[in-house]
């Protein structure tokens, strides 16, 4: 998805709806969403079929890791890293101080 640019891609609600069939080719060949506003204030966002979905299949992957990571469980399809083996300590004798 292409960035916004003030004020190409913002467009008041009854411009947009005058003008519709242009903000639907403007979304289609520039690939830049277009922000529709209501008394300065943006009401909704137009953008390519492919931004959407690629942006909502993405937020559907993470909201699942979200919630495994809260369950302390790995969401299907990942791997849970292997926990590192505690390190090994040496007894010492007590009393013995070593070679003197």
């Amino acid at each position: 998805m292409k960035g916004i640019r003030i004020p190409d891609d913002f467009v008041p609600a009854d411009r947009f709806e005058k003008e519709s069939s242009h903000w639907l080719e403007w979304v289609e060949t520039s690939g830049r969403p277009v922000v529709v506003t209501r008394r300065g204030r943006a009401v909704a966002v137009l953008v390519a079929p492919d931004d959407y979905f690629g942006v909502s299949e993405s937020v559907g992957v993470l909201q699942g890791l979200a919630a495994a990571m809260q369950r302390g469980k790995p969401s299907p399809g990942t791997r849970q890293s292997p926990r590192p083996k505690p390190a090994r300590t040496r007894k010492v004798a007590r009393g013995s101080r070593g070679a003197r």
